[in-house]
């Protein structure tokens, strides 16, 4: 069963590396947009940035626990779980969707955090089971 802690691992290090990706490509955006407009980078746009940041960084570290056969691993992936249901409910809030491609990105999250979900709780039977020290 070690090799299905090193399978997941390997998922939410694909994740991490996918989430760094997107969370420096928006970085880059912010600040090329806030400097054709001459306008100071939003606050929501901040929040979002540094969510994404931590995101990354929570996936990242729940792949180097799994791969680690850690029980911070699993830790870490239920963590990732309640990180990013909270930045939906916070979004749903305070970061409305501007367009139709914003709308169907949005369901689509609920898909994705189910998906973590269902790994955090893979992960936790892992633990469970005496797979993660």
């Amino acid at each position: 069963m070690q090799w299905a802690a090193w399978m997941l691992g390997a998922v939410y290090g694909l994740a991490g590396l996918a989430g760094w990706r997107r969370a420096r490509m928006n970085a880059f955006m912010d600040r090329a947009l806030a400097g054709i407009t001459l306008k100071p980078v939003p606050q929501v746009e901040r929040v979002v940035g540094a969510w994404l940041h931590l995101d990354a960084l929570l996936l990242a570290a729940a792949a180097l626990g799994l791969a680690l056969s850690s029980r911070w691993g699993a830790l870490t992936a239920v963590l990732v779980v309640i990180e990013q249901g909270v930045f939906c409910l916070w979004a749903q809030r305070f970061y409305p969707a501007r367009h139709a491609a914003d709308v169907q990105s949005r369901e689509a999250v609920l898909v994705v955090i189910g998906f973590y979900a269902a790994l955090g709780v893979l992960a936790v039977g892992l633990w469970w089971m005496g797979v993660l020290s």
